[in-house]
């Protein structure tokens, strides 16, 4: 995601991230066996479209809520709840 390019990765791979949730653009595609693997990459290839969603999405969460400053941010709300 950070580089820019489509993410196709397991339930594991994608643990913690908001890829896909209801309030969430879509932002990867989920596969956990070599069948879903293989259609989602399929898809991939086929739809330009979804190529640049899950691009531009995924990028765009990595340079919100994954920076240095995001993570001082979040630091700083545990160490103040004391």
């Amino acid at each position: 995601m950070a580089a820019g390019v489509p993410v196709v990765a397991s339930d594991r791979g994608l643990e913690g991230l908001a890829v896909d949730g209801p309030n969430d653009p879509h932002r990867a595609l989920r596969a956990n066996s070599v069948s879903e693997y293989v259609e989602a990459i399929s898809r991939l290839f086929e739809h330009s479209h979804l190529r640049e969603q899950l691009s531009q999405n995924g990028r765009l969460l990595i340079e919100t809520e994954y920076t240095w400053e995001r993570a001082g941010e979040l630091y700083e709300q545990v160490l103040l709840r004391r």
